[in-house]
Parts: C-alpha cells; sequence; structure tokens
C-alpha cells in the first residue's frame, strides 16, 4: 500500500526531518531546510511540488518520489519519499546518491531566488511595483496552462521563460515605464 502524501508531507515538516535537512545543509552546504520552512508555515494546506514549488491544487497531483530510486532498492518509507510534480520528478536525478537529488532541489530553489531579486531589481523601490511584478511571477508560476518543453526543462529555463513572459506582456515597469499603454 502506498504511504499516504500526508505522511511524508508531516516527516519532511517535522522537527525529526527539520533536523535531518540542516544536517544536509550542513554536509553539502545547501539550504534545504529554507525550502522545508515554506512547506511548514505558508503552504500547509495548499499542496505545492517541492521541485518547483508550484501551486498543484490536491495532494493527488504530486507524485511520491524516491530519493534513492526503488530501482536501485530504495525503500518505501517516508525518510525516502518527497512529494514533486510529474515534470519535476521526470527532471530529477535518478541514481543511488541521495546527494543527488539534494543539491538538485537547492539548485532548483537558487534559481527562484535570482528571479525574486530580478524582480526586485525592476521594482526600483517601488512598492506597488514590486507587488506587481511578484502578482504576476505568482500567477504565471501556478497557472497550470504553462507549459513547456515536452519532458520538462531546467529551473533556469524555467526562470527564463518567465522572465520573457513578464516583459512580453508588458508588464515590467523598465520597459512601459510603469504604465499599462
Amino acid at each position: 500500500m502506498a504511504i499516504p502524501h500526508s505522511k511524508i508531507y508531516d516527516y519532511w515538516t517535522s522537527d525529526v526531518g527539520i533536523k535531518r535537512l540542516g544536517d544536509i545543509d550542513g554536509q553539502l552546504d545547501t539550504s534545504l531546510v529554507c525550502r522545508f520552512h515554506h512547506l511548514r508555515f505558508k503552504y500547509k494546506d495548499d499542496p505545492h511540488c517541492w521541485g518547483c514549488m508550484r501551486a498543484r491544487g490536491s495532494w493527488r497531483s504530486l507524485e511520491r518520489c524516491h530519493i534513492i530510486p526503488k530501482s536501485s532498492d530504495g525503500p518505501d518509507v517516508v525518510a525516502n519519499l518527497i512529494l514533486m510534480c510529474r515534470r519535476c520528478h521526470v527532471d530529477s536525478p535518478t541514481i543511488n546518491d541521495p546527494n543527488a537529488l539534494w543539491l538538485w532541489l537547492d539548485d532548483r530553489q537558487h534559481h527562484r531566488a535570482e528571479l525574486i531579486n530580478w524582480i526586485e531589481e525592476r521594482a526600483q523601490g517601488d512598492v506597488n511595483k514590486r507587488d506587481e511584478l511578484l502578482n504576476l511571477y505568482h500567477e504565471t508560476w501556478s497557472d497550470p496552462s504553462f507549459q513547456l518543453v515536452e519532458g520538462g526543462a531546467s529551473s533556469s529555463a524555467l526562470i527564463a521563460c518567465i522572465k520573457a513572459k513578464l516583459i512580453s506582456a508588458r508588464q515590467d515597469p523598465i520597459k512601459n515605464g510603469g504604465s499599462d499603454a
């Protein structure tokens, strides 16, 4: 029987799971605890993929993904599972080294931080412009119709697509001088 999504979520957002992530952060120089704190406090009742952090609407739309792959005899236990959308699951590394998955997740987190910084720079200190761009970013990121190439794409490709969409939608305050015309 498959382990319920709620059990996987509960493990990784528990003190035990957060401590394990802290140990991983210390060993690999990653910042995974930050990502999982968002899951713990911000997204508790709002299912998000743990790879791309996009809203998914229901827990059933997330796949149980093995840290050590099942093909490498990775066990079906909560400590060896995370929750991701199909695209991220396909894109994630599938090797018998858990560090690969953790480093992949951390890399995806840094690309998102890069986009947030890009938005902050475009807003040039104007809180209203920043909020407008952040809202557009979240709408774009969460829109299920926002598709990339078949089979997924890297997080840096996703960031580039979102930047392009924001600019082409004439929502970039530098391109349009802050107006909608």
